[in-house]
């Protein structure tokens, strides 16, 4: 089967095409998840999705099948990324669970205090540094972040270096203790 032409014609015709699935999508999200929100997000990102590529979709195929394999895989990469993040999450529990018994309660306490320090130094951050920050932190990567974020990825590995940057300033008297 021939792909479908490259021209405005047909990108009018398949955004057309687009739009008149969205209530089907809708209901197809429903499948997935029943969080509203959730639903809404999985609606949005297949559109976004069938709309980069839709040089690809070939004439001839069933647009509400072809939407339904991308809002298949676009909800199946979703919880993988979210294993994935809970799995780093959880290790990082376990790790600050395990030190802090090996360290006592002093040893609680002093990292607690990092802790509140950190935060505080996350908080003073602006929003297009710290979230990106928070992400590559919690295990994303920059094209993860950038779709996440829809933002350039070089625009994203700016905002992590320059969070980095200012935070290590912040936080230089921990270099000090550690010998950093």
């Amino acid at each position: 089967m021939a792909s479908f032409p490259k021209n405005s014609l047909a990108r009018i015709e398949f955004d057309r095409l687009l739009i008149s699935e969205i209530d089907n999508l809708k209901l197809l999200a429903r499948r997935f998840t029943s969080d509203s929100d959730e639903i809404k997000d999985l609606v949005q990102e297949t559109i976004l999705k069938a709309s980069r590529f839709w040089h690809t979709f070939e004439s001839g195929t069933h647009l509400k099948k072809w939407l339904h394999v991308i809002m298949k895989n676009s909800f199946i990469n979703g919880y993988r990324k979210l294993r994935r993040s809970q799995n780093y999450c959880d290790v990082v529990r376990k790790v600050q669970v395990a030190n802090f018994m090996e360290q006592g309660v002093e040893g609680g306490v002093q990292s607690k205090l990092i802790f509140d320090d950190l935060s505080a130094a996350l908080a003073q951050l602006p929003k297009d540094q710290s979230v990106p920050f928070q992400l590559y932190f919690e295990g994303f990567k920059y094209m993860e972040i950038a779709q996440k974020l829809c933002k350039p990825m070089g625009t994203i590995k700016t905002n992590i270096y320059q969070a980095r940057k200012v935070l290590k300033h912040m936080l230089k008297d921990y270099g000090t203790v550690t010998g950093r």
